[in-house]
Parts: C-alpha cells; sequence; structure tokens
C-alpha cells in the first residue's frame, strides 16, 4: 500500500508523497484556515455578522488569510503547513530547496487553476510519475516526506 502512497525518485533522496497523504494535510489545512477566517470574521464583523456585506468582505478575507498562511508556512525552515508537517511532507523546489515567499505564493494562485478545472490539477498526483499536481508543475515544486 505504501508504494502506491509514494515514490522514491531514483535520482536523489527524495520520497515524493502520494495523493491521499496529500489530501489529508489539505484537509486539515483547510479545517485551521476556516476556523481563524471564522475567529477573525467575527471579531471584525461582530455586529453585522450575517449581513450580505460580511460575506463578501469574510470572502476577501478568508482569501488573505489561506494566502498569507500558505506563503509563510511553506516560505518557513519547515517548508510546510501544519497541515502538511502533521502528515510528515513538504514542499520543495526541483533542486530540493526551501520555497521563496514568491515562490510559495505563486504555488497558492497556481492551485486555483488545479480546482477550477474540475479538480484535475490535483487529482494529477495520482498518476504523475513524480507525484506533482499541476501547481507544482507549473512552479516546479514537488512535495516530499521529510
Amino acid at each position: 500500500m505504501e508504494q502506491i502512497l509514494d515514490q522514491v525518485d531514483s535520482n536523489t533522496e527524495h520520497v515524493y508523497a502520494g495523493f491521499w497523504v496529500r489530501a489529508v494535510a489539505a484537509f486539515i489545512d483547510g479545517l485551521i484556515v476556516s476556523f481563524v477566517q471564522n475567529l477573525v470574521t467575527y471579531a471584525l464583523y461582530q455586529e453585522s455578522f450575517y449581513s450580505g456585506v460580511m460575506f463578501y468582505n469574510s470572502m476577501s478575507l478568508g482569501f488573505l488569510i489561506s494566502l498569507g498562511y500558505h506563503t509563510y508556512f511553506l516560505s518557513s525552515e519547515k517548508q510546510a503547513t501544519l497541515g502538511k508537517q502533521a502528515m510528515g511532507i513538504k514542499v520543495v523546489t526541483l533542486k530540493g530547496e526551501r520555497l521563496t515567499p514568491i515562490n510559495a505564493a505563486g504555488r497558492f494562485f497556481a492551485s486555483y487553476l488545479s480546482a477550477i478545472i474540475l479538480f484535475i490539477g490535483y487529482l494529477m498526483v495520482a498518476f504523475d510519475s513524480k507525484k506533482q499536481a499541476l501547481h507544482d508543475k507549473l512552479v516546479g515544486t514537488y512535495v516530499v516526506r521529510n
């Protein structure tokens, strides 16, 4: 079963993280970002929590929180969001190096392309020899086991 989830790159010591490990990490990250977004939204818009204006401001705020979260953690020394850390995986460049904040933000924006096309960009992980999603291919990253 582990062979289905991960694949070792024969040129380096990297073990590529498979689809399900990455999916669980993304789920954990989604919970964290949603919690923070709801907390901040409630604090800022307490008296109008259910108004339409708050809804659009909340969406913008959620986008910015998610962008900041992914950019900060992927370019940090851990090279992983909290969900990825919990699953024992990290994001590296094609050379195996840490992402810069610009690379991390670019990967975040590129992930929207993976989602917009019916999540096919994410499903590519299950079939790609190096377990790269579309957004990984676009910005030159791998997700590997620690």
